[in-house]
């Protein structure tokens, strides 16, 4: 398992040690499938934040995105992942992570065009299944398949894939055109 926490260490350049986030990950024992998970979701969030701060410098707080999708289902093993992660991270004083961690879900208070570090966790958790990157379409196609014995159930995945490519088409806008 540790061959997951060393590739991150190699990689990134960061204000915060990556062992601190490596470390808070660690700690939750999780499955290496979600470990790699967890990671491609961070380098991808991380990614897109360095190229939407190529045209808007600073829009996004690099490591804040990093973070957030490293540790974005550090609490899979729970219900409401999204919740307990947070509350973790909150009691360690990382509020800001917290609030990206909370939020990769359902995405419940987005106005329809701000893309900030939580909408990056989102949409990464959107398009990467396991560890690979296969797009939104895909990945709700794939969650259908799995989880949509209802009538429910369909109904609240194609809502949820809407808002993700709304989410994912902004992304892109900044990262391709704008800068503001």
């Amino acid at each position: 398992m540790d061959h997951f926490y060393n590739k991150v260490k190699e990689n990134r350049k960061s204000k915060v040690p990556e062992n601190v986030w490596m470390e808070l990950l660690k700690q939750q024992a999780l499955p290496d499938r979600t470990v790699a998970h967890c990671i491609s979701v961070g380098e991808l969030a991380a990614q897109w934040a360095g190229e939407i701060n190529l045209n808007n410098p600073e829009m996004i707080d690099e490591d804040v995105a990093y973070a957030g999708g490293l540790l974005h289902d550090m609490a899979r093993h729970m219900p409401d992942h999204e919740l307990e992660g947070a509350k973790i991270l909150r009691g360690l004083g990382h509020d800001q992570i917290a609030d990206v961690v909370e939020a990769h879900m359902q995405l419940p208070d987005w106005d329809g065009k701000s893309i900030t570090e939580k909408e990056l966790v989102y949409a990464a958790d959107k398009v990467i299944h396991e560890t690979d990157h296969v797009g939104i379409k895909e990945r709700y196609r794939i969650a259908k398949e799995k989880y949509g014995h209802d009538r429910d159930t369909i109904s609240r995945l194609d809502r949820s894939e809407k808002k993700a490519l709304e989410v994912m088409s902004e992304i892109e806008y900044l990262i391709r055109y704008k800068s503001i």
